[in-house]
């Protein structure tokens, strides 16, 4: 049986939602499956609404598309997501919306030994920092609209960190 926002308040008592193949017109409200910390998904989402502050997204193909809404984010002063770039080849062509997330912590992981860079482009209005971890590089964008962004932090990556910003209203370190 397929999966609404009327149907899923029956499924509860898990720790990690994997979301298959969901397609670009999906609108995923978490807080129905009573689940809001951690997701993985093999594709594209239009909405995955109501991810607790400081969850875990996990994306492990190319080409994914996502809008990430943090629960009550919008009245929050330090909302976080965590976005993990996952995969034994490079990852690209990756879209992410972070809307009125102050911080965003982005681990790029290389899960063989052969040596990649990941691909994320970050839409993120209210994001101040960006932070970068991981064994696998990253070649990240952030598009006109993510102005406030005034650090990006790429110390903790040991793969190498690639950033593009095309706007800013303050000045950004690197």
């Amino acid at each position: 049986a397929a999966l609404d926002d009327a149907a899923v308040t029956f499924i509860t008592g898990f720790e990690r939602l994997t979301i298959n193949d969901a397609g670009k017109a999906e609108k995923i409200d978490l807080a129905n499956l009573g689940f809001t910390n951690y997701v993985t998904t093999t594709g594209s989402i239009a909405e995955l609404n109501n991810l607790g502050n400081n969850g875990t997204v996990v994306v492990t193909t190319t080409e994914t598309e996502l809008a990430v809404g943090i629960k009550d984010a919008a009245t929050g002063k330090a909302d976080v997501l965590n976005v993990l770039l996952s995969s034994k080849d490079a990852l690209a062509g990756n879209k992410l919306t972070a809307a009125n997330v102050e911080t965003l912590n982005v681990t790029s992981t290389d899960t063989d030994k052969t040596a990649h860079a990941n691909a994320l482009e970050v839409t993120a209005t209210k994001a101040t920092t960006i932070t970068v971890s991981g064994n696998a590089g990253l070649e990240l964008t952030l598009a006109e609209t993510s102005t406030l962004v005034t650090l990006i932090d790429g110390s903790a990556s040991t793969g190498g960190l690639k950033a593009s910003t095309s706007a800013s209203a303050a000045a950004t370190t690197i």
